[in-house]
């Protein structure tokens, strides 16, 4: 006994095999079964013809997460009628900073997307220095590692960095380093809104390298666009 059927409609599946009409089963909240399932008991059935059934969709690149209180069927659910199940906020070096709140908050929650967050380095930067255009003293700097091992060791998956805003513009790359390297720790990847995309466009991808490499994190660079 199934406990869900979507029936008629376009099945594309995730792995590059060919689109195909077929049914899915699904019971206990895993697909049990593909194919023709006009003969199988289900508790419920949704008619999806004409319509395609897929895996949900992962948006990398969001700017969710900034209010740390779980709002039932709040705005992120246009993500859900989108296809859309994941998303990755966090992005370019902004986004909470207190993701034990964040965490705690979003527990147990039912409704919206699944919801990835990275630690932001204007935000860091920011709640330590302000909008001073300085480099941090030695105990501003171990200030912000902290806050970024907080926020890993609670669940972010990352490290972004904003590079070509305020106050992330006014870092060096050994700072933007030593941040991600307080990151690397817990794992993760070190994602960089750059610091130009103009005419300085490969020295901006040589310092994201640089990072990557000094840090010991992969690296991926958002808005890769001359």
């Amino acid at each position: 006994m199934l406990d869900l059927i979507i029936e008629g409609g376009t099945l594309i599946d995730g792995t590059g095999s060919p689109r195909r009409r077929a049914d899915l089963g699904i019971a206990g909240g895993q697909v049990e079964a593909i194919g023709d399932l006009a003969a199988a008991e289900a508790s419920r059935r949704i008619q999806a013809d004409g319509l395609a059934v897929a895996p949900g969709f992962i948006d990398l690149h969001t700017h969710c997460g900034f209010d740390t209180k779980h709002q039932p069927g709040g705005a992120n659910m246009n993500y859900l009628r989108q296809g859309v199940t994941t998303v990755v906020g966090g992005n370019c070096g902004f986004g909470p900073i207190d993701f034990e709140t964040l965490r705690r908050n979003l527990e147990g929650a039912k409704d919206g997307p699944n919801l990835a967050m990275m630690i932001g380095h204007n935000s860091v930067r920011e709640k330590v220095i302000g909008l001073d255009d300085r480099a941090p003293s030695a105990d501003e700097l171990r200030q912000m590692q902290r806050l970024v091992e907080a926020a890993m060791a609670h669940g972010a998956i990352g490290f972004s960095s904003g590079l070509y805003y305020v106050p992330g513009c006014y870092s060096k790359t050994d700072e933007v380093t030593a941040l991600a390297r307080a990151a690397a720790a817990y794992g993760g990847f070190y994602s960089t809104h750059m610091r130009t995309e103009s005419d300085g466009v490969m020295e901006a991808i040589e310092e994201s390298i640089a990072i990557g490499r000094g840090s010991g994190l992969p690296v991926q660079i958002s808005h890769h666009k001359v």
